[in-house]
C-alpha cells in the first residue's frame, strides 16, 4: 500500500526496533513499531506451509502483546487443517498478501477476534469472504485490492458494524448493489475496476471523508454521490467518461482535492464557484473550452490547478480570486493570445505553464504597484507562435526561469528583459534570432544559463556584457562565423558566490573552422571560459594550390579495402609529368560525366573534358592540360557556351590552357564544401585516393562514372581493379575557407596562368 494511502487511513509508517525473540522465530522476523513501541510487527515470507508458520511462532509472544502479523509469498494450502488460534497471540493487524489464496476456510480464522485491520490484497479471491469477516467483529479496515472480485452484494458487509474503510482497487467489479456499502463507511476505494454505474450505492454515505472511483467506465455521477457530505475532503474520479462535474460538489463545504482528469468534461458550469476550501483541482485531458469570469469566485485557498490538454481559447480572468495559487498549468490548449492581466496580483505563483498553445501575442504589461504585485518563478511559453515580446514581461517580479523556445522570435529588445533581476535561466532556443546584441544593453545580474541553440545567430561580440555571472551558453546549431574576444570580458561564472567556468557550446557552427578560432578559444580559456564544439564537422577538401586560400591537414591515412572503395564511385586524374596534386575538385551533384582518354603520340598527357549540367553553375565548360595535342577541327568549331561565371567561351587550345584548369568560382567551391568531393592525385608511380569525409563517414552519394587507370596507363572501367591501382587512402580536413574574391583560379605548383574565358 502506498504511503499516501497509509496516511489517509491513519496508519503509521515509522522507524522499527528489534524485538527480543527475533532469533527464536527465524526465518520469521519481528520488530517494535513506533511511535508507542507497544505493537510488535511479525513478518514471515516464503514459508512452505501454514503449519510451519504455527511451529515457528506458537507461544512466542504473550497474549497481552499487540501483534501485527504479515504473511506473504507463502504456501497456505494446508490452512484448512490449522487455525490462527494455535499461535497463542493477540493479533490486531493481519496481512495475507501474495499468498495465492482463492478460498478462505472460516475455521482457520478462529482466534482473530481482536483484528481491526485485515489485508487480503494481491490474491485470487472471486468474492467477498463473508464467513471469515464474521469472525472479526472489531474490523475497521478491509483491503481486498488487486484480486478478482466481480460483484458487491447487499449482504457482503452486513455483519460488520464497525467497518469504516474499504479498499477494492484493481479488481473486476462490474456491479455494486445499491445497499452493498454500509452507511458507516468513511473511506472507499473502488478505483481501477469496470463499473459503468454506481447504482446509488454511495447516495446514503453522508459520513464519507474520501472516495476513489477513478479508472472505471462511469459516464455520469448524476444522483450517485451523497447529496450532502460535510466531511468529504477528497474525490478521485479521473479516467472515466464523465462529461460534467457532479452538482453535489456545491454541497461539500470542506472539499480540498478534486481529481477529474482524463474525462470528457466540456464545461465547469460554476459548480466550484463557492468551494472555499478547495486547494487542488486537476482537470487535464478533458474538453473544457471556456471558463466563466466567476468560475472560481470564492476559491481563495486554491494552491494547484491543472487545466492542461483542454480546448481553452479564453481565460476571462477566472484565476484572479486565487490569491494563494502556486501552480497554474494551461499547457496544450488553444490560446492564441495571453495577457498578464490574467494573473494580476497573484504573488505566490511558482509555475505558470502556457506551453504548447497557439499564442502569437503577449500583452498586459504589469504596473509597478505594490498592492497588485505579480510574482512568477517559472514561466513556460515554449512551443507557441510568439514573434515579439514587446516589453510584456515588464513588471513580473521574482521570475527565475523563462522558457521561450520553439517560437518565432526574430529579436529580443532591451525593454523585453528589463526588471528581470532574478532570472537565472533563459531559453530562447529554436527561434529566428539573428543576434543577441540587444542583451548587452540589458543587465541580468543573476543569469547563469543562456540557451539559444538552433537560431540564426552569426556574430558574437558584446552579447554577454549584461550577463556578469553567466556559467553556461548553449549556442549550438547557429550560423556563428565570428566571435570577438570581447564577448566574455564582462562575464565571470559564479554560482551561489562560488566562481566557476563559463562553458560555451558551439557545436554545428562555422566559426569552429575559422583559422583564427584557436587563438580566440585560447584567449577565452585564459579567462575561465571553456569552448565546446565538434571540430570534426569542418568540411573536408584537398588541394595543393595556395591560390585557393585553403590549408589542409591529413587527419587519417589507411590502406584501402574493397569495402571502402565500393562505397564511392571514383575517377583518377593521372599526369606523369606533374607528380604534385592536380587541383581538380569535382562533385557528383555538379558534374554529370567525366571522360578520360589517351591521346595518340603522347604518353604523359590526357584530355580531360568535364561537363557541368547543374543549372547553378551554367552551361558545359571544357579545358585542356598542357602539352595536349591540338584539338580537332570539329572541336575548334564548337559553338560558344556560357561559363560558370556567366561569360562566353569556346573550346580552348593547348596554347590557351597553359596546363591550367577552369577557374573555380566561389559558388562552385561552396557547393563542394557543402557536399565533399572525391579527389585523385598522382604521386609518381603511386595513386592516392583523397576522400573528404563528414562526421568520420565516407560519403555514399557520389555518382561518377566508374573510370580508373592502372599504372601501365590503360583505361579501365572496372571498379574491381581499383585495389591494384590505388595504394593509399588519405582523409583531409579543411582548416581555412577562402573568401569568394580569392577564388580566381586553380593553379598548379608551376604557376601557370589561368585559362582565359
Amino acid at each position: 500500500m502506498s504511503t499516501f494511502l497509509f496516511t489517509l487511513l491513519g496508519l503509521t509508517v515509522g522507524t522499527s526496533y528489534h524485538c527480543a525473540v527475533r532469533r527464536e522465530i527465524a526465518p520469521c522476523s519481528c520488530r517494535l513499531q513506533e511511535p508507542k513501541l507497544t505493537t510488535v510487527v511479525v513478518a514471515c515470507e516464503q514459508m512452505p506451509s501454514f503449519s510451519n508458520i504455527i511451529q515457528v511462532l506458537q507461544n512466542r509472544f504473550s497474549p497481552e502483546q499487540d501483534i501485527s502479523l504479515k504473511i506473504s509469498f507463502s504456501h497456505l494450502s494446508d490452512m484448512k487443517k490449522r487455525s490462527f488460534k494455535e499461535l497463542g497471540m493477540s493479533v490486531s493487524n493481519l496481512n495475507l498478501n501474495f499468498d495465492d489464496i482463492s478460498h478462505l476456510p472460516e475455521s482457520s480464522f478462529k482466534g482473530l477476534e481482536e483484528v481491526e485491520y485485515l489485508s487480503l490484497a494481491d490474491n485470487r479471491l472471486l468474492e467477498i469472504p463473508r464467513s471469515v469477516l464474521r469472525t472479526m467483529p472489531k474490523l475497521k479496515t478491509l483491503d481486498l485490492g488487486r484480486s478478482r472480485i466481480a460483484n458487491l452484494l447487499d449482504e457482503d458487509f452486513a455483519d460488520l458494524p464497525t467497518l469504516r474503510h474499504l479498499l477494492l482497487p484493481g479488481n473486476m467489479l462490474a456491479k455494486v448493489e445499491s445497499n452493498a456499502l454500509p452507511r458507516t463507511m468513511r473511506r472507499i476505494h473502488l478505483g481501477r475496476n469496470s463499473l459503468k454505474n454506481l447504482n446509488g450505492s454511495l447516495r446514503a454515505l453522508t459520513d464519507l471523508e474520501w472516495l476513489f472511483i477513478n479508472g472505471n467506465q462511469l459516464t455520469t455521477l448524476y444522483e450517485q454521490l451523497p447529496q450532502e457530505a460535510p466531511k468529504l475532503i477528497l474525490l478521485h474520479a479521473a479516467h472515466n467518461l464523465l462529461t460534467k462535474l457532479p452538482v453535489e460538489l456545491k454541497n461539500y463545504p470542506i472539499m480540498g482535492s478534486l481529481f477529474f482528469y482524463n474525462n470528457n468534461i466540456v464545461s465547469l458550469d460554476r459548480v466550484l464557484q463557492k468551494s472555499r476550501r478547495l486547494r487542488r483541482l486537476h482537470l487535464t485531458h478533458n474538453k473544457i473550452h471556456t471558463l466563466a469570469d466567476d468560475e472560481f469566485a470564492e476559491t481563495e485557498l486554491m494552491d494547484d490547478i491543472q487545466l492542461g490538454h483542454n480546448h481553452l481559447k479564453n481565460l476571462n480572468k477566472a484565476f484572479l480570486p486565487m490569491r494563494r495559487l502556486r501552480s497554474l498549468n494551461l499547457t496544450h490548449n488553444h490560446l492564441e493570445e495571453f495577457s498578464f492581466e490574467e494573473i494580476r496580483g497573484l504573488q505566490n505563483l511558482k509555475i505558470l505553464d502556457l506551453s504548447y498553445n497557439r499564442i502569437k501575442q503577449l500583452s498586459g504589461k504589469m504596473e509597478n504597484t505594490v498592492e497588485l504585485e505579480t510574482r512568477v518563478e517559472e514561466l513556460r511559453l515554449e512551443h507557441n507562435e510568439i514573434t515579439a515580446l514587446e516589453g510584456s514581461l515588464m513588471g513580473i517580479h521574482g521570475l527565475q526561469r523563462l522558457n521561450l523556445s520553439h517560437n518565432k522570435l526574430m529579436t529580443v529588445a532591451p525593454d523585453d528583459l528589463i526588471g528581470l533581476e532574478d532570472l537565472t535561466i533563459l531559453d530562447v532556443s529554436h527561434n529566428l534570432l539573428q543576434t543577441l546584441d540587444e542583451t548587452s544593453k540589458t543587465f541580468l545580474p543573476n543569469l547563469e544559463e543562456l540557451i539559444a541553440n538552433n537560431n540564426w545567430l552569426k556574430v558574437l561580440d558584446k552579447d554577454f556584457h549584461g550577463l556578469p555571472v553567466l556559467c553556461k551558453a548553449e549556442l549550438s546549431g547557429n550560423q556563428i562565423h565570428t566571435i570577438s574576444s570581447e564577448l566574455i570580458s564582462k562575464s565571470r561564472c559564479k554560482v551561489k558566490g562560488v566562481y566557476g567556468i563559463l562553458r560555451i557550446y558551439l557545436h554545428d557552427n562555422p566559426v569552429l573552422c575559422h583559422p583564427d578560432f584557436n587563438a580566440t578559444a585560447e584567449q577565452m580559456e585564459a579567462n575561465a571560459t571553456k569552448i565546446h564544439g565538434d571540430f570534426s564537422i569542418c568540411p573536408l577538401v584537398e588541394t595543393s594550390t595556395e591560390s585557393l586560400g585553403l590549408s589542409t591537414t591529413t587527419v587519417n591515412s589507411t590502406t584501402p579495402t574493397m569495402d571502402e572503395l565500393n562505397g564511392v564511385n571514383i575517377l583518377p586524374v593521372l599526369r606523369a609529368n606533374s607528380p604534385e596534386a592536380l587541383p581538380l575538385l569535382f562533385n557528383s551533384r555538379v558534374y554529370d560525366s567525366v571522360n578520360v582518354s589517351s591521346i595518340e603520340g603522347t604518353n604523359d598527357t590526357q584530355t580531360i573534358e568535364t561537363t557541368m549540367k547543374n543549372e547553378t553553375y551554367g552551361e558545359p565548360v571544357t579545358s585542356l592540360p598542357e602539352n595536349s595535342s591540338e584539338p580537332s577541327k570539329e572541336e575548334q568549331e564548337t559553338e560558344p557556351s556560357t561559363t560558370a561565371a556567366g561569360s562566353t567561351s569556346t573550346t580552348t587550345s593547348p596554347a590557351e590552357t597553359n596546363d591550367t584548369l577552369r577557374p573555380i568560382e566561389g559558388n562552385l567551391l561552396h557547393s563542394m564544401i557543402m557536399h565533399p568531393p572525391v579527389i585523385f592525385k598522382d604521386e609518381g608511380s603511386n595513386i592516392t585516393l583523397v576522400i573528404p569525409v563528414k562526421d568520420g563517414v565516407v560519403k555514399q552519394d557520389h555518382v561518377i562514372d566508374q573510370y580508373t587507370q592502372n599504372s601501365d596507363g590503360k583505361d579501365v572501367q572496372d571498379q574491381s581493379s581499383v585495389s591494384s591501382s590505388i595504394t593509399n587512402i588519405e582523409i583531409v580536413e579543411i582548416k581555412q575557407l577562402p573568401n569568394d574574391s580569392s577564388l580566381v583560379s586553380a593553379q598548379n605548383n608551376q604557376s601557370h596562368q589561368p585559362t582565359s574565358d
